[in-house]
């Protein structure tokens, strides 16, 4: 209409639009613009716009259905048509339910009660009052009664709706305080119960925050430390626990607490009189704030103290008992080899045949006291992980093997997190039973592998041996238990293999077949 004005007269077609219409179209298109941004001040000029946008569309239909021209029609100029109001009237409601929430919106769309009122009153607020109002202009114009009669109406009308209002909402809110005083009963019964049962644990409960400030304990906590119940409250939980030279060691577990490193670990503590404790701690974070990070933890202590006496005097024992069964072993084994060898010629071959059972047992009974010492020692010992060459390690155990007539297959393995001792343990006895037990195979093959499975890396260990019957699975990992009495063995090598997985926190299981091979699985 700008560029062609003349063609437009011509055409006898109206080249001018409404001034209310042209408002309207420029509000629109401003909220529109406003709604790529994100900053609070555009989304509150968004809500004061689509409230004016919304008013003018809204007036320009009451002014049509009250016959007010001043309405749609401002001064001389051309006036806003109806299907016009009515169009923009619907535009403005979709962009209000479209764009980004703003504080309007925000409320309409609450799950909460103010917004579900808000929903449920608009349209009585937009429909009511326009209906009201043309009902009387009727009864005005027809002169049914008097204007005295018509405001005394009014008044007790608006009386009766503002009472029936202010009760069905009165209602609601009743209703809404009923459910909320049922749930808040609901939900001191069982703070109740939690606190009685926290209350009755022996073993210490403690609440704290990021910053290590303690929130709760229980009165376990205070008996183990030495504390009266409420003494605590409000201090630093690695000041007040740590001795001295412990505290870098107890900063850094509680970093890693924090991070959600660490969940569960063996520290020491320090009792209100100086008394040093050994405790297992477990830590799980409680609350967790709109980016994801804890803020409290729940932790359980238990006092280990006496445990540890107990096992440091048993591993003593231990080793006292594994050093003065190792020697007079080595004697034997010893002096049996000397008479091997210096008097092989003048002995009969039952007499050499004695003394080899005699150098043979005695080497069984030095394999199997070092064994028993690292099964015991794996269910005591912490391990220490760090990153592992899965690859390097495989190639190690099959080279130390010394089975050059077995075949081996060996996929590419990922590098893992553990212990390397310990793990290689795992590897040695695992593909050196693989190699015994397929050993009569005539062509044995051994078949080292892993694969994914619910987010872990399952390695496992294949061979073509004689297999086992899977009714013999419960056995297959208890101590001293023995499938296969033909073949050399103590019954310590799967439990200890088993020992060490679930150190890692992996778990151990096995598929086999009588004379189809076993296939063992570990995870870490």
């Amino acid at each position: 209409m700008l560029l062609f004005p003349e063609k437009l007269d011509l055409l006898l077609i109206p080249n001018s639009m409404a001034q209310t219409t042209a408002l309207l179209f420029t509000l629109a298109g401003i909220l529109l613009l406003n709604s790529y941004s994100n900053k609070k001040a555009n989304r509150i000029v968004n809500d004061v716009l689509l409230i004016i946008a919304f008013l003018i569309s809204y007036l320009g239909v009451i002014g049509y259905i009250y016959s007010l021209e001043s309405f749609y029609r401002i001064g001389p100029f051309k006036p806003m048509a109806l299907n016009t109001s009515i169009s923009f009237m619907l535009l403005f409601v979709s962009l209000f339910l479209t764009l980004p929430a703003g504080y309007l919106n925000g409320i309409f769309f609450s799950k909460l009660i103010g917004g579900k009122l808000v929903r449920k009153a608009i349209p009585l607020i937009l429909l009511i009052p326009p209906v009201y109002g043309y009902s009387h202009l009727i009864i005005q114009r027809a002169q049914i009664y008097k204007m005295e009669y018509v405001i005394a109406l009014d008044t007790g009308l608006i009386v009766l709706v503002v009472l029936l209002v202010m009760f069905y909402y009165a209602g609601v809110l009743n209703r809404n305080d009923f459910v909320r005083k049922v749930a808040e009963q609901a939900v001191a019964k069982n703070e109740e119960k939690f606190r009685s049962l926290v209350f009755a644990l022996k073993e210490g409960i403690i609440y704290f925050n990021k910053d290590g400030k303690i929130l709760f304990y229980n009165p376990g906590m205070a008996e183990m430390t030495g504390y009266s119940l409420h003494e605590l409250i409000g201090r630093n939980i690695v000041d007040t626990f740590s001795p001295d030279e412990h505290k870098i060691v107890s900063l850094q577990l509680m970093n890693d607490v924090f991070s959600g490193i660490a969940e569960e670990f063996e520290s020491v503590i320090i009792h209100k009189d100086g008394t040093k404790l050994k405790v297992f701690i477990t830590a799980k974070p409680i609350d967790i704030d709109k980016n994801g990070k804890p803020t409290s933890f729940l932790s359980t202590v238990n006092d280990i103290t006496e445990r540890k006496k107990r096992e440091e005097d048993i591993e003593a024992f231990s080793a006292s008992a594994a050093h003065d069964l190792n020697a007079p072993l080595s004697r034997i084994e010893g002096l049996t080899g000397i008479i091997l060898q210096s008097a092989k010629d003048r002995l009969n071959k039952d007499d050499t045949e004695c003394l080899e059972i005699v150098l043979k047992t005695t080497m069984d009974m030095r394999q199997l006291l070092k064994d028993l010492l690292i099964f015991y020692r794996m269910g005591i010992d912490k391990i220490n992980k760090a990153p592992v060459d899965m690859n390097k390690m495989v190639n190690e155990v099959i080279s130390n093997a010394s089975a050059p007539q077995t075949k081996f297959h060996v996929a590419n393995l990922p590098d893992c997190f553990g212990e390397k001792a310990t793990l290689k343990q795992v590897w040695t006895n695992l593909v050196l039973n693989a190699i015994k037990y397929s050993s009569k195979n005539e062509h044995p093959e051994v078949t080292i592998g892993c694969f994914e499975e619910h987010g872990k890396t399952v390695y496992f260990v294949k061979d073509n041996g004689v297999g086992f019957d899977m009714a013999e699975f419960p056995k297959l990992f208890a101590p001293f238990k023995r499938l296969h009495t033909d073949f050399e063995g103590n019954g310590l090598g799967l439990p200890i293999v088993k020992r060490i997985v679930e150190k890692h926190g992996g778990k151990i299981w096995a598929e086999s077949e009588v004379q189809k091979g076993a296939t063992f699985y570990f995870t870490l």
